[in-house]
């Protein structure tokens, strides 16, 4: 399995139909990578625990307001919804310059995106 890439479907406020993104699996090695499509993205994670559940971990960015991880423990069968803004989590240098980088110790986890416009 490659790293899931994933699209962020745009999600605004006061009810505006959407045809939401597939969930992709996170793989279990690699994990999973958002570019976000603005330096300032408000995004919601849907997150799926699959049978076992375990944690999703969004990694730190390697900017300025890149200072912790953040763990999502989610239950067998349960899901997660996150907010999270991109400026902590986006990397600013290196091989991941511009990618949000998700792991997974979930088997069969899944994510889909949205951005909050």
């Amino acid at each position: 399995m490659a790293i899931l890439t994933q699209v962020a479907t745009p999600l605004a406020y006061f009810g505006t139909a959407v045809t939401p993104t597939a969930a992709g699996t996170i793989d279990a090695t690699l994990g999973a990578q958002y570019t976000p499509l603005k330096s300032d993205e408000k995004l919601l994670f849907i997150l799926y625990g699959g049978a076992a559940g375990g944690t999703v971990t969004f990694e730190k960015g390697n900017g300025q307001q890149g200072v912790a991880d953040l763990d999502i423990v989610i239950g067998a069968g349960a899901y997660a919804a996150v907010q999270v803004e991109s400026g902590k989590y986006m990397n600013v240098t290196g091989t991941n310059k511009g990618k949000i980088m998700i792991t997974s110790t979930v088997a069969n986890s899944t994510l889909s995106i949205y951005e909050l416009v």
